[in-house]
Order: structure tokens, then C-alpha cells, then sequence
């Protein structure tokens, strides 16, 4: 269970900083491009089509005039969508950078030039959903360590401290993955400490099904915390079978 635990935090972790990376680098990119372009009106003039699988996505083309003159370019907005955001003959405005303009002239590449629709969706929706989607699963993995640094903390009291207890079996709960085929089994027993009080303890999830003739099973108790407790062993079935 442990192993779990760290691996997925590990893993929650790597991609967390990794979205939150990309986030920032594009949020870097899209600042530095707005604080150097220049604005202008478009004119939508027409859709590329943009095949994904069966379906079929429309991005919009735009032109603008980027000088006094009314000298035009036309450039293709990277997000396509299906309906079409933009109908033909709409106005939108325009952002464009200078720099992309001579660079166009020089090589002819329509790829030379940059140029994005003044929108949200155009400028930051990319940044702030990869943002966003890095912080949750940040969250989550430092939600995931702190499991792990708790259990370890847990585990070592009680090879300190703990007392070794027998345990009446009540049940053997079934647990059912609702993305994998696998089942687990949880041991549920009771125990009657030093007070009289009747103990509910349950074990971590275990790959392999106890005995069903199962009678008692033994846990390691901290004495001053009984509801911190470990399952030690099950008869008749191998330690290294229970979940990792």
C-alpha cells in the first residue's frame, strides 16, 4: 500500500510541475506577445478544415490591414472548433507583431508571421487550463505524500510501541475496482481492550481472499491510540500477497 502511495504521489507530482511549466511558459509567451504586437480589425474570409479521426473542425481565416496603406495579410488561427466560432464576413480584431511581419516579407512563409485573434479563447485559455490542470494534480500528490509521510510516521510508532492483539474476524469485505477487473478483501474484526470497549479494526486491502474458514487475526495496537493499528498476519495466507 505504501509503494502505492508513493508511486502516486510521485507521479501526480512529476506531472503537476510539468502542466504548471507549460502553463507558465505559454503564459510568458502570450504576455511578451501582447505587450510587443499591434492591433487591427480582421475580417473573417473563409474556414480550413481540420480533420481529427471522423470529425471535422473549422479553423477561422483571418486578413487585416496592417498599415495605413491597407496592405493585407491572411492568417489561419491555430484553434479550430466544430460549429465554427466565427461566421464568414465577421469582424474580430487582431493582434499582430511587427517583427513577424519582416520576417514574412523576407522568407514568404505564412508560418513566418504571427498573428492571433484578440480573445480569450486565442490568447490564454491554453496558459490558464494547463495552469489550472498542473495545480490540481499538484494538490492531489502533496495530498498523496503527506498519505504516505503519515503512514510512514503510523508504522514506525507502532514497530516501536505497539502491542500485538488477537482479533475476532466479523466480516471479509469484497472491494470491486471500478476501472479494473481486480478485487481486493478487507479483513474487519473486533477486539475488546483494557477498558471493555469493543474495537472495530479493519486491514489495508489484501490482492489475495483470506481463508474463508478465518476465525481470529492479530494487529499491532498503539496502546494510547487503539484507532492506530496495522494488520500483523493472515493464517494461511503469504504476506507478500496483500496489495502494495
Amino acid at each position: 500500500m505504501k509503494r502505492r502511495v508513493l508511486a502516486l504521489a510521485t507521479v501526480l507530482l512529476g506531472a503537476g510541475a510539468m502542466g504548471c511549466g507549460t502553463g507558465l511558459h505559454f503564459l510568458v509567451s502570450t504576455q511578451s506577445f501582447v505587450a510587443q504586437a499591434q492591433s487591427a480589425e480582421g475580417l473573417v474570409i473563409g474556414h480550413e478544415e481540420v480533420r481529427r479521426g471522423s470529425e471535422i473542425a473549422y479553423a477561422p481565416i483571418i486578413r487585416y490591414a496592417y498599415n495605413t496603406k491597407g496592405d493585407r495579410r491572411d492568417f489561419t488561427s491555430p484553434i479550430a472548433t466544430s460549429p465554427p466560432l466565427y461566421h464568414i464576413n465577421e469582424r474580430v480584431r487582431v493582434l499582430y507583431t511587427p517583427s513577424s511581419l519582416a520576417a514574412h516579407a523576407e522568407t514568404q512563409n505564412p508560418s513566418a508571421q504571427e498573428a492571433r485573434i484578440d480573445s480569450f479563447r486565442s490568447l490564454w485559455l491554453l496558459p490558464s487550463a494547463l495552469l489550472a490542470l498542473g495545480a490540481l494534480l499538484s494538490l492531489a500528490g502533496a495530498g498523496s505524500l503527506l498519505r504516505f509521510i503519515r503512514q510512514t510516521s503510523i508504522e514506525a510508532a507502532l514497530a516501536q510501541a505497539g502491542r500485538r492483539v488477537r482479533a475476532k474476524v466479523v466480516d471479509i469485505r469484497q472491494l470491486e475496482s471500478p476501472f479494473t477487473e481486480e478485487r481486493a478483501h478487507v479483513i474487519i474484526a473486533e477486539w475488546v481492550d483494557d477498558d471493555g470497549r469493543l474495537r472495530r479494526l479493519e486491514s489495508d486491502p489484501l490482492a489475495e481472499a483470506p481463508p474463508p474458514d478465518l476465525q481470529h487475526v492479530n494487529f499491532l495496537v498503539f496502546p494510547r491510540d487503539p484507532s492506530v493499528y496495522r494488520l500483523l498476519e493472515v493464517p494461511g495466507l503469504d504476506e507478500k500477497s496483500r496489495a502494495s
